[in-house]
């Protein structure tokens, strides 16, 4: 068996352990879990079909820039023999395999810094989840985090586009291809927002999901505290070991949701939900959106 499947059925059944402590839901709403799968179906489409903008539009992106850049020549002298001509194709040919290199480059930065993004205004959220646990113990209104969260997340996302020539010049050596700094043009940086604010969106629907599923097991938990603490989750989606960090999200929400009000359990049962609806979800998008136009030319 596959050490990381076998690690990841080991965490999930400590998860459920610890979840039986707080006793087993006696009732259960289809209504509201079928709400839940609504919501979470709805999420994993946004996903993917930002995804989907991100890649169409950042390589038409890309290649708008490339087409309006002074075009890379090879000065041979004048060809006075077969061989002169034959060392101008090969260089003309190298010239344009490194062009070629240099757009698909750009494309994958575009995608490389949206996720830069999103991890930074998650781990800022997350950050502000741990600050209204510790406020709650005083009696702060859960409202002043999510105050906390706009500010700082806009003032990182700020400064992160000031800094995108930097991390596209950056990206651009890691991935051995030279990507300018001035690469991210008006545009990109349009899109780029525009898609993490997409993923913004279907945040908040996979956070409405798990409040609709605590509720459909007789639980419930403010809504400002489940949507940050989905951030700090959702960052053990990072953790080793396992399969895409399942098993170390469930311990996580598990250990802090139940502190913000909710019954460990149906805490646990939330984010299986949710888990099988985001993967269930997230193929049967990608499927869709394949069939409606081909994506692998612009990957």
């Amino acid at each position: 068996m596959n050490t990381e499947y076998a690690v990841t059925a080991f965490l999930i059944a400590v998860a459920g352990f610890m979840a039986l402590g707080s006793g087993v839901p006696q009732l259960v709403s289809a209504a509201y879990l079928a709400a839940a799968v609504a919501a979470g179906l709805l999420a994993a489409f946004i996903d993917s079909y930002r995804i989907k903008v991100l890649i169409e539009e950042g390589a038409k992106s890309t290649v708008e820039y490339m087409s309006v850049q002074k075009p890379i020549s090879v000065a041979y002298g004048t060809p006075m023999g077969g061989q002169s001509v034959l060392g101008m194709q090969m260089a003309e040919q190298m010239m344009f395999g490194l062009q070629k290199r240099m757009t698909k480059a750009m494309g994958k930065s575009l995608l490389a810094f949206e996720k830069v993004v999103e991890v930074a205004v998650k781990a800022i959220a997350a950050l502000c989840g741990i600050a209204l646990l510790a406020g709650g113990f005083i009696g702060l209104d859960p409202a002043f985090a999510l105050g906390l969260w706009i500010i700082l997340a806009t003032l990182a996302v700020t400064a992160l586009m000031k800094m995108s020539g930097f991390f596209s010049f950056a990206f651009g050596l890691v991935s051995q291809s030279f990507v300018p700094l001035n690469s991210y043009t008006g545009k990109a940086k349009q899109l780029i927002a525009a898609v993490a604010a997409a993923g913004i969106a279907a945040w908040l629907l996979y956070s409405v999901q798990w409040l609709v599923v605590m509720k459909a097991f007789g639980s419930d938990a403010n809504m400002i505290a489940v949507f940050l603490l989905y951030a700090l989750v959702w960052l053990f989606s990072f953790a080793p070991s396992s399969v895409m960090g399942i098993g170390w999200m469930e311990i996580a929400a598990v250990l802090l949701l139940p502190l913000a009000g909710a019954n460990a359990a149906a805490v646990f049962l939330a984010v299986v939900v949710w888990e099988i609806t985001r993967l269930v979800g997230g193929f049967a998008s990608y499927r869709l959106l394949e069939k409606k136009q081909d994506l692998s030319a612009y990957k």
